[in-house]
């Protein structure tokens, strides 16, 4: 009866075994975690947003940061028939926070403490606007951006620009803009800027200023 018996419990254990493994393969396994998603960092900042209001409104922060823009653009592009001339691409665009009335003046070092702030709204939209042509900065004073090493030029090979208000209303204005580099080489421009389906771009260059 022994032989039995044994033959009996083995059976049973090894139904056991079985019928445990089965349980353990068919349990619900737990769900994969959520995946994270990064926060947007200093890797692919968000771009800047544009001054609020309407480009053609002669009062709009949109209208002014555009105009500018392309004025900027148009007169340190490298090579350009009616820019600064300067052959070369400027390492850092440094702009007086601020526009100033006859800023083509050859007399303007009297006045360059004078003239209507430029919003900061329309300031940063000018930035993002000209990310592709240099790092530029809004600079307080005209000493903010001179060498200290070397009075005579603007520091970090780059060039000072001074903007006069915009003159005009409707889709064409009259823009001053007076770029120093060194005391051999600054010169003013004026130019006619229009607003065209694709935005506003310079048109022509109605004065000039001879390159000191």
């Amino acid at each position: 009866m022994r032989p039995v018996r044994s033959i009996a419990t083995s059976l049973f254990a090894a139904a056991v075994a079985v019928t445990g493994c089965t349980a353990h393969s068919t349990a619900p396994r737990p769900a994969p975690p959520d995946t994270v998603v990064a926060a947007p960092g200093p890797e692919h900042p968000s771009p800047a947003p544009l001054p609020s209001g309407d480009a053609r409104d002669p009062t709009s922060a949109n209208r002014q940061a555009a105009v500018y823009a392309a004025v900027v653009r148009r007169f340190v592009t490298p090579g350009g028939q009616d820019s600064f001339g300067y052959e070369g691409r400027f390492p850092r665009i440094f702009v007086l926070d601020r526009a100033v009335a006859g800023a083509g003046d050859p007399t303007r070092e009297a006045t360059l403490d004078s003239g209507e702030p430029i919003p900061s709204t329309v300031q940063r939209a000018i930035i993002h606007a000209l990310a592709d042509v240099a790092p530029l900065r809004f600079v307080t004073s005209r000493a903010a951006a001179i060498d200290q090493d070397h009075p005579d030029r603007v520091r970090d090979e780059g060039i000072l620009v001074t903007l006069g208000p915009l003159v005009g209303v409707g889709d064409r204005v009259q823009v001053t803009v007076d770029g120093f580099v060194s005391g051999v080489a600054a010169t003013w421009l004026t130019y006619a800027v229009e607003r065209t389906g694709s935005g506003w771009v310079v048109r022509e260059t109605t004065a000039h200023g001879p390159v000191a």
